[in-house]
């Protein structure tokens, strides 16, 4: 099992108020919270992230109530997790809770080149060796 940093990318299509977003992963990996590995939320293209109602994070779950975001506006949350051999890949299944059409959701497996879109629904992510 090998760990890894992804950042999530979550880019606003509309305006809205109250609204959840949770990725939890669906397999035996875990995100990583360790003295170095910590998880971080920060602007995505504007100078400030939206405000939010709540934010937490367990081995098994990322979830955030943005309390009001604008079209074009988004955030980005960086998260260790670790990923499964899977043979000749190394995967992380995910789970992605969010209204349809509300915002785009992209992930990029940092020092790599494994990046894509999320949709809602279940995920994989593969890091080819």
């Amino acid at each position: 099992m090998q760990t890894y940093q992804v950042a999530f990318k979550f880019q606003f299509q509309q305006d809205f108020t109250n609204q959840q977003v949770q990725i939890q992963i669906a397999d035996t990996n875990n995100f990583v919270m360790q003295s170095n590995e910590r998880v971080q939320l920060q602007p995505y293209q504007d100078s400030y992230t939206p405000p939010l109602l709540n934010f937490s994070v367990s081995n098994k779950l990322m979830f955030f109530n943005i309390a009001k975001g604008s079209a074009a506006q988004g955030l980005q949350g960086l998260a260790w997790a670790t990923f499964t051999d899977a043979g000749n890949n190394e995967t992380l299944n995910l789970d992605l809770q969010v209204p349809g059409g509300l915002m785009n959701v992209y992930y990029a497996v940092l020092n790599t080149s494994s990046s894509g879109q999320l949709k809602p629904g279940q995920n994989t992510i593969s890091v080819v060796q």
